[in-house]
């Protein structure tokens, strides 16, 4: 259609872009504090019982971690357990070429700096293939120190 971006078709959602959503909306409210999956449910205004099937879903994606009983929320019942990000879980890994060093870092789903390594160098009028041959050492020591493995 014209005046649409490319890719862009009305109508409804499919059942996998709604999961996808719904996943991405329980994964951002679980990063902003640990919650119990109600208090997710409460705040999505998703139902409870999405809200365990994605929580199950993100547990065993490696995403999510149940971290023991929820903080008391002031609800009649028994607490529920309470969902964080996993802390050993995915992580991106950073790289930087400077004139006079390197560095790389692994940083996990939280913000947090799980390594960070820098190896002062020279790089400038050195040879492309040297300098990246010492950033893949750096990489490879840095994921190394955070655990990280690589992909199946």
């Amino acid at each position: 259609m014209r005046g649409e971006p490319d890719g862009f078709r009305a109508g409804p959602a499919s059942q996998q872009g709604m999961r996808r959503a719904n996943l991405a909306l329980v994964l951002g409210v679980i990063a902003r504090a640990p919650r119990s999956r109600a208090e997710v449910a409460a705040e999505t205004g998703l139902t409870r019982a999405a809200v365990s099937s994605l929580a199950e879903r993100l547990i065993a994606a490696g995403l999510v971690v149940e971290e023991g009983p929820a903080a008391p929320s002031g609800r009649v019942g028994r607490p529920g357990t309470a969902l964080g990000l996993n802390p050993h879980g995915p992580a991106g890994l950073g790289a930087e070429i400077g004139v006079r060093h390197l560095g790389a870092c692994v940083v996990d789903l939280r913000g947090e700096v799980r390594a960070w390594r820098r190896l002062e160098i020279r790089n400038q009028g050195r040879r492309p293939a040297a300098v990246m041959a010492d950033l893949a050492d750096l990489l490879h020591a840095a994921a190394a120190e955070a655990g990280l493995r690589p992909p199946d």
